[in-house]
């Protein structure tokens, strides 16, 4: 197993054990010196995931033995949410995003692109976005992402 592989299960266990779920994750590694990036968010009803959370699993990587002897001594951690301006693209994404005003990016050739609108319904399948007086489905697989509005 790769040592970027073998990072990740670990955080991965981490965050499970603490009621969070690793939505991404990016390890660069240029000789003794080495960042790992860590966005979290929570598991159902709707994936959100609170301050107190992150800090535990940030603190239990930390303290985790098998990281500390894969990850040289020279590491940058960074563990965190998915901010306001993350890019949705998966169903967990728009859950944690339900009734708010997004702009989404997509391939629908019936409907401009971007499109605002409120993210009234999130699916298996798809999403609806309320668009005036229309509510309009998008698939994911013609959505290429949303981001929300202030």
């Amino acid at each position: 197993m790769k040592e970027k592989d073998k990072i990740e299960s670990i955080i991965k266990d981490i965050a499970k054990h603490n009621e969070g779920d690793v939505i991404d994750f990016t390890y660069n590694r240029k000789g003794k010196r080495c960042f790992v990036k860590v966005v979290l968010g929570g598991l159902n009803p709707d994936y959100n995931i609170d301050l107190q959370r992150i800090t535990d699993i940030t603190k239990e990587i930390k303290r985790n033995t098998e990281f500390e002897e894969i990850v040289p001594e020279d590491y940058r951690l960074e563990v965190t949410s998915p901010g306001a301006d993350y890019a949705m693209k998966t169903e967990k994404d728009f859950t944690r995003n339900q009734d708010r005003k997004i702009r989404l990016r997509h391939n629908n050739l019936e409907v401009k692109t971007p499109v605002t609108g409120e993210l009234v319904e999130v699916g298996q399948e798809g999403i609806y976005l309320q668009i005036d007086n229309d509510k309009i489905y998008f698939s994911y697989d013609e959505i290429e992402f949303g981001k929300v509005i202030f």
